[in-house]
Parts: C-alpha cells; sequence; structure tokens
C-alpha cells in the first residue's frame, strides 16, 4: 500500500520527461526559491502578509501560504534580532550598518508573524466551530 502511495506522488512529481521539460524545472525552481526567501527574507514578500489579511477568513487561500517557511522565519528573525543586540551593545562603530540590519531583521520578523498570526487565528477559529473551511493537514 505504501509502495503505490510513494510511486504515484513521485509520479506527480517527476513526470515523465520532467528532466527535459523548461517549464517543469522553471517552476521547481521558481517554487524552491519562494521557499527559501520565505524562511531568510519575509521582508522581501509583504505581499504575502497583506494576502494572508486579505484572506483571514478564507481557509481555501490560506492553505496556498507555507506557514511553516513563515514560522522559521518569524524564530529566525527575533533570534538574529536578539543576537544583533546582544553583540553589538556598547559598540558606536558601524552604526548604519547596525542599524540597516536591524531595520530588515525587524520587517522580517513582522511580515513573518503577521502571516504566522494568520494562521493560528484561523486554526482556532476553525477548531472553536467557526464556518471557516481549512485544508485539512496531511498526516505523515
Amino acid at each position: 500500500m505504501m509502495h503505490s502511495t510513494v510511486h504515484a506522488q513521485a509520479r506527480t512529481d517527476f513526470p515523465t520527461g520532467w528532466w527535459r521539460s523548461w517549464r517543469w524545472w522553471g517552476s521547481a525552481i521558481r517554487k524552491e526559491a519562494t521557499a527559501a526567501l520565505t524562511v531568510i527574507a519575509p521582508a522581501l514578500l509583504p505581499h504575502r502578509a497583506v494576502f494572508a489579511m486579505r484572506h483571514r477568513r478564507d481557509g481555501e487561500q490560506l492553505g496556498r501560504l507555507d506557514g511553516e517557511g513563515f514560522a522559521y522565519g518569524f524564530a529566525g528573525g527575533l533570534a538574529l534580532i536578539a543576537l544583533l543586540v546582544w553583540t553589538t551593545a556598547g559598540s558606536t562603530e558601524l552604526i548604519p550598518l547596525q542599524l540597516g540590519v536591524g531595520c530588515f531583521l525587524v520587517l522580517n520578523t513582522v511580515v513573518s508573524g503577521i502571516v504566522v498570526g494568520v494562521l493560528i487565528t484561523a486554526r482556532l477559529h476553525l477548531r472553536k466551530g467557526g464556518s471557516t473551511a481549512m485544508p485539512a493537514i496531511p498526516d505523515e
């Protein structure tokens, strides 16, 4: 049973002739680049936070967001802000660079926090019996 599920998923992810398809490679690279940006630099994806806010009651649309990536971005942003404050406390050299990095990290954390907050709120609303139809989380 497990073999057929794995085989079916592999066929879905790697259709016949995938290695020759520019469209497949372009879509895979775009998907992975967006996932990496979601974790590393959510500040470059503010439209995702706006999207989450606009569709906060629509579980179908929220299912399109990479919640895990934004959660990692949020936790990483908080950790890096703490690290920046701790390592630069009392230091006066490179203040413009420190302020620039600090502002970028704060923006990363805000964008990630908005998306994560909307996703958590939507999930809690669903558990309370709300009418929001969130997609099912696949069992692994």
